[in-house]
């Protein structure tokens, strides 16, 4: 079987956790190879990991230096509507 496993750009997500599993997966007969960022290119070779270049990935930097233009798409404007205030917790009577 041909798996594509994917990273975000981190030596810290990349090394420890993605690179184990493309190594167990090979060791089991598949064909893997890792799609992430460019200049993760010479730390998957390191390894022996195949590489997918993913273009326009952006470094952490990048992506904290950049302002953001619009809400996250997770949490959309809600227009003519008032903020909702968090509820208490519930109470659990303890007996």
């Amino acid at each position: 079987m041909r798996i594509i496993l994917t990273s975000l750009p981190y030596y810290s997500h990349l090394v420890p956790v993605v690179v184990p599993v493309a190594h167990a997966l090979r060791r089991a007969g598949h064909t893997v190879a890792v799609a992430t960022a460019p200049y993760m290119a010479s730390e998957l070779s390191r390894h022996c990991v195949e590489h997918l270049p993913l273009p326009n990935v952006q470094t952490l930097e990048q992506l904290l230096a950049a302002p953001r233009s619009s809400p996250a798409p997770a949490c959309p404007e809600r227009k003519g509507k008032p903020p909702r205030t968090p509820r208490a917790p519930a109470r659990i009577p303890v007996r």
